[in-house]
């Protein structure tokens, strides 16, 4: 009970001194690009092209919040490595970079179009 008081203080204070914290940027973020799809297609237009690094440690909302920013053209690139997802602790879901090819459908007409997994990391180098 005091944690649930805790949490409705901390969003009444949020609301009267009018600021958001990240999971409200990405949430309200959504609930404005569902509501008003006019808004949602003049940022599809600002940002043709998306990328994203650690994308290993998104969760269920930026993920939807890539998509709708992606829409149709479905120009985006991410980075990320399903052996390094250590965030699941804080909403990181492993899942998004496992089913990237088939949430964006890559498709066959666009040959140059491809996903890739290094076999060797780069960064991992011999003690000289």
């Amino acid at each position: 009970m005091e944690l649930a008081n805790a949490y409705n203080m901390y969003e009444e204070l949020k609301t009267r001194e009018g600021v958001m914290d990240f999971s409200d940027l990405i949430g309200n973020a959504l609930r404005l690009f569902r509501e008003r799809k006019n808004v949602l297609k003049e940022y599809q237009e600002r940002f043709k092209y998306l990328l994203i690094d650690e994308f290993q440690d998104t969760n269920f909302a930026q993920n939807e919040l890539a998509v709708m920013l992606a829409g149709d053209k479905k120009n985006i690139t991410v980075v990320g490595d399903d052996d390094q997802a250590i965030y699941r602790w804080r909403g990181a879901a492993i899942s998004n970079i496992i089913q990237f090819k088939s949430t964006f459908q890559v498709q066959t007409s666009y040959p140059e179009q491809k996903i890739t997994a290094p076999h060797r990391k780069f960064w991992i180098h011999p003690i000289i």
